[in-house]
């Protein structure tokens, strides 16, 4: 067992004294290689923020200049460590088709990414609902498309999964419609309930006033009036109008008028 020990220390020691410089290079081009691959993202990240109006395309691009740096980044270090970057390259080349067969999934990512970024099916700050989830969009990125709910949850989706499937737009027309109802017992006025909830949809400036507010009745059983009201306003803004309304409505029609 000494001499096996010995054995192994003194090839240790061999390799160290024929490699270790070359191994050190390489390690401290990495560090140095990352460092730097992560300064110029974020410096292109600004750049990019200040001079390109269409904001959905900086992660994108920042991203994929990050990874082709830290590639390069890799090649050199190899190159450093002694060995020979056409051969790197070349054994990279033979493995490139079980990589991308293994990674097939994430060439479609880039792909729709591309194609997100192309054709502009929603943009950086539009409300969407894609893939079931409903939230803001934060970053598109070269794989996936980031959403914040409203919740504060952060949602990562394949873009590919989004790309195939459909994509409801909330901000692309600029308004949204939010309908609610509201409950009253049927021996109130209809006028007066109406007029009410028209004065708290005026009252409100999220509330727009253009389109008007629709008030109708919706249905009436020997107990209740259902009263049914659309608004228009900002798709930012729907959170607010529904808490507003169901506040507001109540307060004016259930204490005011017993």
């Amino acid at each position: 067992m000494n001499y096996n020990l010995d054995s192994l220390l003194e090839m240790f020691k061999g390799l160290m004294i024929k490699y270790g410089h070359k191994l050190a290079i390489a390690i401290v081009t990495l560090i140095i290689g990352f460092w730097l691959a992560n300064r110029i993202s974020s410096g292109l990240r600004k750049v990019l923020t200040r001079r390109v109006p269409e904001s959905s395309i900086v992660p994108f691009v920042v991203s994929l200049v990050s990874i082709l740096i830290k590639v390069m980044v890799v090649l050199s270090a190899a190159a450093k460590f002694g060995i020979e970057t056409t051969s790197f390259i070349a054994l990279l080349g033979g493995a490139g088709l079980a990589v991308g067969l293994a990674l097939q999934g994430n060439l479609s990512n880039f792909a729709s990414g591309v194609m997100i970024l192309a054709f502009k099916p929603y943009k950086i700050g539009d409300s969407v609902i894609i893939s079931g989830f409903t939230g803001v969009v934060r970053e598109i990125l070269i794989f996936n498309t980031v959403l914040q709910t409203k919740e504060n949850r952060r949602i990562i989706i394949p873009n590919s999964s989004i790309t195939s499937n459909p994509i409801t737009n909330i901000s692309g027309n600029g308004e949204l419609r939010v309908e609610l109802s509201f409950k009253v017992p049927r021996q109130k006025d209809t006028e007066w309930i109406k007029s009410q909830i028209l004065d708290a949809c005026k009252g409100f400036s999220k509330i727009h006033l253009q389109p008007e507010p629709h008030i109708s009745v919706n249905a009436e059983d020997w107990v209740m009036t259902i009263y049914t009201v659309k608004v228009w306003c900002s798709p930012s803004d729907t959170g607010a109008v529904e808490d507003y309304l169901n506040e507001e409505v109540k307060r004016r029609i259930c204490e005011t008028r017993n």
